[in-house]
């Protein structure tokens, strides 16, 4: 499944035009019919089937219908004033 999002700039009798991106790949198009929105749709759908999922890109398996385990930040804890670690 691909997420998109799609900026309308006119719509009306005879206006069918706009932007859309692909928000797994970044990839952008302008597009001023509905032919052409729906040709993009289906050329990053079937881009999409090629690219790993993002949850196989994970250093950990996540079970279906499980959060991910959080990370924990590299970053040392902030000390606050008078507060011992």
């Amino acid at each position: 499944m691909s997420t998109f999002v799609v900026r309308f700039a006119g719509l009306g009798p005879g206006a069918f035009r706009g932007r859309v991106e692909h928000v797994r790949s970044g990839e952008k198009s302008g597009f001023s019919s509905a032919q052409e929105l729906l040709g993009f749709f289906e050329r990053m759908n079937a881009a999409d089937r090629h690219l790993p999922h993002p949850a196989d890109l994970l250093e950990e398996p996540v079970a279906a219908g499980t959060k991910p385990a959080a990370r924990r930040s590299r970053r040392p804890a902030r000390e606050e004033p008078g507060r011992p670690r």
